[in-house]
């Protein structure tokens, strides 16, 4: 299992609320504990826990451009 939370909101600055980020990340921690990532820019909030099953490396969320300021979670299974 992982779990996904966040907000985007484009008429304030997001940055303040890092700590209510954490915070709703947290409440995630029996649906993902082995790994968590955030991405908080001024209008965008997205934060994700995981319990790595497969390609540990590479399902590292969220994920972000480091050149741009494009981000995304996403939670899929395989079947």
């Amino acid at each position: 299992m992982c779990g996904i939370v966040g907000f985007v909101n484009y008429k304030q600055n997001l940055i303040k609320y890092r700590q209510t980020l954490i915070n709703m990340n947290s409440s995630l921690s029996k649906r993902g504990p082995d790994e968590e990532g955030y991405y908080l820019r001024e209008h965008v909030a997205l934060a994700h826990k995981r319990l790595i099953v497969i390609d540990p490396d590479g399902g590292k969320q969220p994920m972000a451009r480091k050149r741009t300021s494009l981000g995304t979670a996403e939670n899929r299974s395989q079947r």
